[in-house]
This record gives structure tokens, C-alpha cells and sequence, in this order.
């Protein structure tokens, strides 16, 4: 190490695979314990995977757990991926509440356990 030389114990993430399959708004979350990233929750739509990864982000955290998000979703009838648009932590707020009982956020959110057993 040369003097004045800063190591950074910084860790760094892999960036998040894009989903398999069609488009369709994805939730994936990456977790440093298991090192991998893994589906938080899907849906057609995307009010209700806004919804899950709210609810998720404020469980884990709540738990202690450090993780990471990030949102899939389609563009132009390909994949995209978008910021996170929830700071750690938080609910939607109303309007995506709003916006998913107005008919835009209709839709099944699979969570991981029920891709497991094929629901």
C-alpha cells in the first residue's frame, strides 16, 4: 500500500440478471448472505409489484437484513430496467394504492413460493 493510499472495504453487487421469459414487471432482491438474486415478485402490471417490494423492503429491513432491489420491467416490448422508486424502507403511498384499485394495477403477484409450486 502506498502512503495516502485508501483501500475501500466497500462491497460491490452484482448487477441484477434480467428475468426470464416475456416482459412483465419484475421485482428481483439480491441478498450478500446467499449471494444470488432471487424473483421478490412478478405481475402483469405495475402497481401491485411496486406494492410487494414495499412491504418487502420495509420486512427485511426491519429484520436487520441488508438487501438490494431491482425493478424489471417492459419498455417498447422488451426489457428495462428501472430505478427503484421506493427509498428504503416505505410503502406506496396512496396514489399506486389508488392507481391499483382504478384497474391499472390488476393482477396476481406471484411470490417466489408460489412459482416453486406452480401456482
Amino acid at each position: 500500500m502506498y502512503r495516502g493510499e485508501h483501500v475501500s472495504t466497500v462491497e460491490t453487487r452484482p448487477e441484477s440478471p434480467r428475468p426470464q421469459g416475456a416482459p412483465r414487471w419484475v421485482a428481483m432482491y439480491y441478498r450478500p448472505a446467499a449471494q444470488t438474486w432471487r424473483t421478490a415478485a412478478e405481475s402483469p402490471h405495475r402497481s401491485p409489484v411496486l406494492h410487494a417490494l414495499g412491504e418487502m423492503t420495509q420486512t427485511l429491513r426491519a429484520r436487520g437484513d441488508d438487501v438490494t432491489f431491482a425493478l424489471w420491467g417492459p419498455k417498447d416490448g422488451e426489457w428495462h430496467r428501472f430505478g427503484t422508486p421506493l427509498p428504503a424502507g416505505t410503502l406506496p403511498g396512496p396514489a399506486v394504492e389508488a392507481e391499483h384499485r382504478q384497474g391499472g394495477g390488476h393482477g396476481h403477484v406471484r411470490q417466489p413460493d408460489e412459482q416453486r409450486q406452480g401456482r
